[in-house]
């Protein structure tokens, strides 16, 4: 289980012991997302961790075999504040999107060590200012989406970063802001989303172009969706834990023992658990009750 935090460092945590494995000191301004490879080493550690942060920078953290566990083999300077990172689905890249409208493309593995090898920006008909706040890969790794501030989704090809679809997302709603998360469906077919300052989770269809569902969620702020592994279920997190399900969209479970908003939520092995962290310093795995 990896964590973000506001104290500049990212940690890692053993699941067996619930305790702290590793603290990923190095960025100087909060880190902003946290993504880690699937692939793990003998020792059952991810084989690498990717931080973003506001101090403009993406860092690459591998094991080191030495007491701090992992140690920092890649420290990537970008031109703005860098708000999400995503994993490709090769294990290979990651894509960060910036303040400044700007996206980019890693390579984590191709070279003697990482590098930035692809960047691109918003189309011109964005407003002058506007900045990119989400970031999520298809599971082909084909293209990917990103959110902005203005409230709108756009979808790149990876390979040429060309622009190819543009989605309202949450531009609609008066009270809406940037977007804030997103997430794909494991079948590709879907693309859910969450803005700061929306009482809406929204579902788009990528085939059709197209909102398909809009949620309404009682407590503000969302601050994240998350599609389960299955694609049967959608996880809602910000003032509490919701879990709807897919199509029907009716509310499972909910989980408000949090003492503050929670600010990422990722599902578990199986999609049996939905593990949670929030602003009241806490990670919480969350689970459905044993049957009798």
């Amino acid at each position: 289980m990896r964590a973000r935090s506001l104290d500049k460092n990212a940690i890692v945590y053993d699941r067996s012991t619930s305790k702290i494995l590793a603290t990923l000191k190095g960025h100087t301004k909060k880190v902003t997302a946290v993504v880690a490879s699937p692939d793990v080493t003998d020792e059952g550690l991810p084989s690498f961790i990717v931080t973003s942060s506001l101090d403009k920078t993406v860092r690459v953290w591998t094991p080191n075999g030495n007491k701090t566990v992992y140690g920092c083999t890649g420290n990537l300077s970008l031109g703005a504040e860098v708000r999400q990172v995503a994993l490709h689905p090769t294990n290979s890249l990651a894509v960060s999107v910036q303040a400044d409208g700007t996206w980019a493309i890693h390579d984590l593995t191709g070279g003697d060590k990482p590098e930035t090898i692809f960047t691109g920006a918003l189309p011109a008909d964005a407003a002058e200012g506007t900045s990119n706040t989400a970031v999520a890969v298809h599971p082909d790794g084909i293209i990917f989406a990103v959110g902005s501030s203005d409230s709108r989704i756009r979808v790149f090809e990876t390979l040429t970063g060309k622009c190819v679809a543009a989605f309202e997302g949450h531009s609609a709603e008066p009270d809406a802001k940037d977007v804030a998360s997103l997430s794909f469906s494991e079948n590709g077919y879907s693309l859910a989303s969450a803005a700061h300052g929306s009482a809406q989770a929204k579902v788009w269809d990528l085939r059709k172009l197209s909102c398909t569902a809009s949620i309404d969620v009682e407590q503000q702020p969302i601050n994240v969706v998350a599609w389960d592994y299955t694609g049967h279920f959608l996880a809602v997190a910000g003032a509490d834990a919701r879990v709807y399900a897919n199509k029907t969209w009716a509310l499972l479970a909910k989980s408000d023992d949090n003492a503050a908003e929670l600010t990422s939520a990722r599902w578990g092995k199986d999609s049996k658990e939905l593990v949670v962290a929030g602003i009241d310093r806490t990670v919480r795995f969350l689970s459905a009750p044993a049957s009798e």
